[in-house]
């Protein structure tokens, strides 16, 4: 995994540190989400400290001033760090984004989702998607379930159901229904129980099934008719 800049939105960082590392009170200057890959660290903040180990996430704001010892056998993460202007467009403002680590069964799974759609394609829009999708995860000050779906769901899905063959990025919808698109990725998979890259790709699975079913066609011209871009 290498360093990769998206639009001046943020850069994703792989970091590794030795065992028994230790750095001195510092803040990071770029506000960021880590996950631990491998290996433990204590982090350090005013009067309060987390032990953490693969698959624990911190968000940490730009200012936090911060002290950090790794274990006995190092550790390595992978890091979002949000440029002023990522920070501003990525994070939902009505959120209180304080330091905050996650840990157990919730941030390990939050984490492999991440990992894996950064590892399905390095494309900047891919990249983009999966942070908005961890982003929406991680909202800390999130209000509790709705007991209704919001009205703008419908023609939401309506839309991607007609128009699966195209990428429809998180940005695009949310911007079309005048939603921020953490808030609008959050509240989808409060609803429908997964992300909105994993609706449109089981939409898509669900047209290639049935036309497979029913046709001799190429798997490649089908697999791009249905919106993949391979044959996968």
């Amino acid at each position: 995994m290498i360093a990769r800049p998206t639009a001046d939105l943020y850069q994703i960082l792989d970091l590794s540190y030795d065992p028994n590392e230790e750095f001195a009170p510092h803040t990071d200057e770029l506000p960021r989400i880590s996950i631990v890959l491998s290996g433990q660290l204590l982090e350090t903040a005013g009067d309060k400290e987390e032990w953490a180990s693969a698959a624990s996430m911190v968000f940490k704001p730009g200012d936090l001033r911060h002290f950090n010892r790794f274990g006995r056998e190092g550790a390595r993460l992978v890091s979002v760090a949000f440029s002023e202007e990522g920070f501003r467009a990525l994070c939902d403002p009505v959120e209180n984004r304080s330091w905050r680590w996650w840990h157990g069964a919730e941030a390990a799974a939050l984490s492999v989702e991440f990992l894996r759609a950064l590892d399905r394609g390095a494309a900047p829009q891919n990249c983009l998607e999966a942070v908005i999708d961890l982003l929406a995860g991680l909202s800390p000050d999130a209000p509790g379930p709705m007991k209704r779906p919001p009205s703008w769901l419908t023609p939401l899905r309506e839309r991607m159901q007609d128009e699966f063959q195209e990428p429809l990025p998180s940005q695009e919808l949310a911007a079309w229904l005048d939603l921020h698109p953490v808030y609008l990725a959050r509240v989808f998979r409060e609803f429908e129980g997964c992300t909105v890259r994993e609706y449109l790709r089981r939409i898509r699975l669900r047209r290639a099934i049935d036309r497979l079913a029913s046709s001799n066609e190429p798997l490649a011209g089908l697999a791009y008719d249905c919106g993949f871009s391979d044959q996968s």
